[in-house]
């Protein structure tokens, strides 16, 4: 297990290796979702996703002041479609119009379908009506077989809620990929059946700073989506919802995220695309004269870029740069859990 306090962060990096998107792809399919082509008329879909038109629709009929309404959301949704592939994020370019409301609905709604899309195309997926396990063999050199197999070596069942105390986690990411294999991994490896998984899942200290898509277990009540579930224009309504933006983040999880931080000694980068605005969500100025180290994956960024990433870990995080760890090349999750499980755990 883990010796000191551990707080996992995980970025979209994370979940590509069980097919979800990367940001491009994600801003591409958003920006081919939200170009919204009607008729004449403005009742016929000529192009863009059906689903997101007919819950503007929905909205619009619903709104206190539905003259126009339509309207306003329709030509939100276009002005998304054009420039969101030209910002660094969906995030981003959400925040460029923060308050906007037309702007955050059809962002969040084509969010919440794009995300829904790639999870039922995800080598995790699994019917949810039936009773069979995910088989877990292709993944057994997937980064978090291996983390796992860290935080729980040598553990008996009974010992796992214990073992994982002391992590916290990070998913700045809307998917649920991280619940999903866990919760599949833990019913394999520890032959427990689905409710006690579960049960050890909900008790795990996750933070998703902008929201998910709902809760993947059965009894969630109104709040659960399975794993990739197919779902109508009007659930995808309310699964939007469950969305946040940038500002509405720092709002509502900003303390959750920095308490995390504080309270940690090891923080494991993975999948990370470092964005200031999530950086920002980290700061706290009781982190100064922690003895703090920072492990981070690098996929896909250079040895230049990777030196500028330093310095704005280290002023977010108030850690000395010589306590920074990655590898010196294009090296994956797993790598880093390699050179560095000799750190990390008894």
């Amino acid at each position: 297990m883990f010796r000191k306090n551990t707080t996992l962060i995980l970025g979209a990096g994370a979940s590509y290796d069980f097919g979800l998107p990367l940001g491009t792809d994600l801003k591409n399919q958003i920006s081919k979702s939200l170009h919204l082509v009607v008729d004449d008329l403005g009742r016929s879909l000529q192009h863009g996703s059906s689903d997101i038109f007919n819950a503007l629709v929905s909205c619009a009929q619903n709104d206190p002041n539905p003259s126009g309404q339509l309207s306003i959301y329709l030509s939100a949704a276009n002005e998304i479609s054009d420039a969101v592939t030209m910002c660094s994020s969906i995030d981003d370019c959400i925040e460029r119009h923060a308050g906007n409301k037309a702007y955050e609905l059809c962002a969040k709604l084509a969010i919440a379908q794009a995300i829904l899309s790639a999870e039922r195309k995800s080598r995790l997926r699994i019917d949810p009506r039936s009773d069979e396990r995910l088989n877990m063999t292709p993944f057994n050199a997937n980064w978090l077989a291996e983390f796992l197999q860290l935080a729980t070596k040598g553990l008996h069942v009974r010992d796992l809620s214990r073992a994982l105390h002391n992590i916290r986690f990070i998913v700045f990411n809307y998917d649920r990929c991280f619940e999903q294999f866990t919760h599949n991994w833990l019913k394999t490896v520890y032959r427990i059946e689905d409710p006690d998984a579960a049960n050890i899942i909900k008790r795990l200290n996750i933070i998703h700073p902008y929201g998910s898509l709902g809760d993947i277990f059965h009894n969630a009540g109104s709040n659960y989506i399975p794993y990739g579930g197919e779902v109508s224009h009007g659930r995808l309504i309310q699964i939007s919802q469950n969305l946040k933006t940038y500002s509405e983040s720092i709002d509502i999880e900003q303390s959750k995220i920095v308490e995390a931080v504080e309270n940690s000694q090891n923080i494991i980068f993975m999948g990370f695309g470092f964005h200031q605005q999530n950086l920002d969500l980290m700061k706290s100025k009781r982190l100064e004269n922690v003895d703090r180290h920072i492990y981070a994956s690098s996929v896909g960024i250079s040895s230049a870029r990777w030196d500028s990433i330093r310095n704005r870990l280290a002023s977010a995080l108030s850690t000395q740069t010589n306590h920074m760890f990655t590898h010196n090349g294009n090296k994956s999750c797993e790598d880093l859990l390699a050179e560095f499980a000799d750190n990390l755990v008894d």
